[in-house]
């Protein structure tokens, strides 16, 4: 099982899931979850990812992440319930855009 310990060293049997990016630990395991987001929007591929579950939901994960968590959810899952889909909303919105808003200049 995969994981980080408070100070920040990972710990266990990592067999590739985990990376460094950013200065922070990375999981390709995690790399389809909806609650796996770029730390920083304004720069979504440059940044590094880290997991908003607790954001998201208000409540802890409660296991490390990476490999083995049981709280992972594709982003389609996710939009299908009523919190993931205001979620999924407010993040089209910070966006700039949608589905309708496509090929048109956003105004200022």
């Amino acid at each position: 099982m995969s994981g980080v310990r408070a100070g920040g060293d990972i710990v266990g049997d990592v067999s590739g899931d985990i990376y460094i990016h950013g200065g922070l630990p990375q999981s390709h395991y995690c790399s389809t979850c909806a609650h796996y987001r770029p730390l920083h929007e304004t720069t979504p591929t440059a940044s590094a990812r880290v997991c908003l579950y607790i954001l998201q939901m208000r409540q802890s994960r409660g296991c490390p992440p990476g490999y083995g968590c049981p709280k992972r959810i594709t982003p389609e899952a996710f939009a299908k319930t009523p919190h993931g889909s205001e979620i999924m909303r407010m993040r089209m919105r910070s966006a700039g855009g949608g589905a309708k808003n496509r090929g048109r200049r956003k105004r200022r």
